[in-house]
């Protein structure tokens, strides 16, 4: 599903997820390849670099959302290869409930992402609802 959602927005909920995906921290690797006794990450071969800080303030502001809202996002993001109508039936609601949700999570992400007072913006954000 592609909606009709900010570039910067997309691009930030992107990074988030690969930060998510990579167990939240850097994997730290060896120089030298006989030295690399750990596993490398799921995304260790990707030449996206992850901004941490961005993904960080990203997860702060996903998590202080309902389950109602943070779901479809995570769905979305994380699960890329499934079906919409997979993404809703592990949200427990229709295909169209879950698109509504996930337009509605999008709009309020950005409202909090682009506000000056991030905290005043966390402690207000289910006054979507």
């Amino acid at each position: 599903m592609k909606g009709n959602w900010p570039y910067d927005i997309v691009r930030l909920l992107e990074n988030w997820a690969m930060w998510v995906q990579n167990d939240r921290r850097p994997v730290a690797m060896n120089t030298y390849p006989a030295y690399q006794l750990a596993a490398r990450g799921k995304r260790a071969g990707n030449v996206i670099p992850i901004l941490g800080v961005e993904a960080e303030r990203a997860d702060v502001i996903i998590t202080a959302m309902s389950p109602r809202w943070q779901q479809p996002l995570r769905m979305h993001y994380m699960w890329t290869m499934r079906s919409n109508y997979s993404r809703a039936q592990s949200c427990n609601c229709s295909v169209n409930t879950y698109k509504d949700r996930l337009n509605q999570a999008h709009a309020m992400f950005e409202t909090v992402w682009y506000q000056r007072n991030p905290v005043k913006a966390l402690t207000t954000i289910d006054d979507f609802v």
